[in-house]
């Protein structure tokens, strides 16, 4: 009988579970949110406030190092919230795979994780960073760059965009004054 997964981390689970479908499907899970929510039943039993003798911490048991780097290359502090380590979590599994998630553990860490009693029978549509809402089928954001989530990708979307739409109207602009003969 599968356990209860606390609202906040089911919810975080599912929003994020999108990312660790790949990693869930190769192990035999039905989502990524179950996967994720595995981790951290196995890694920390849901408290976000849990420290390990290694200097982990948080739900889902980062290091300070891959934390800090999980902040610079993601926006992401898997140390903030239950929602921001599903997400740092899910983005591990997306980038790296649970086989890398705890270092020297292997094959008896991998089933230690498959084996918990926790399972997210739905993982319906994710809310993706900006908003945006995705089907669990949607397609992952490209793990090679860390500038297309968040705030900062919507901003330099809008940024590239407004480029392209002022440097086009420049050139139609241009182009009129050449036709019709006035330019100088």
């Amino acid at each position: 009988m599968a356990a209860a997964v606390p609202r906040v981390w089911r919810e975080a689970a599912e929003r994020w579970g999108y990312l660790a479908e790949g990693q869930a499907h190769r192990y035999g899970l039905r989502n990524g949110a179950t996967l994720l929510a595995k981790i951290a039943s196995g890694e920390s039993g849901f408290n976000q406030g849990a420290v390990s003798s290694a200097g982990a911490r948080g739900g889902t048991q980062f290091i300070a190092s891959t934390r800090q780097e999980y902040i610079e290359k993601y926006g992401v502090d898997p140390w903030k919230s239950p929602d921001e380590a599903m997400h740092a979590a899910a983005i591990f599994m997306h980038t790296t795979g649970l086989a890398g998630y705890n270092s020297g553990g292997g094959q008896e860490y991998i089933d230690y994780i498959l084996h918990q009693p926790v399972s997210i029978a739905h993982q319906g549509a994710q809310r993706l960073p900006g908003g945006k809402r995705a089907s669990a089928r949607s397609k992952p954001p490209s793990s090679s760059s860390s500038s297309s989530s968040g705030l900062g990708g919507d901003l330099m979307h809008i940024g590239l965009v407004g480029v392209l739409v002022l440097g086009g109207a420049a050139m139609i602009g241009l182009g009129a004054t050449r036709i019709l003969g006035t330019a100088g």
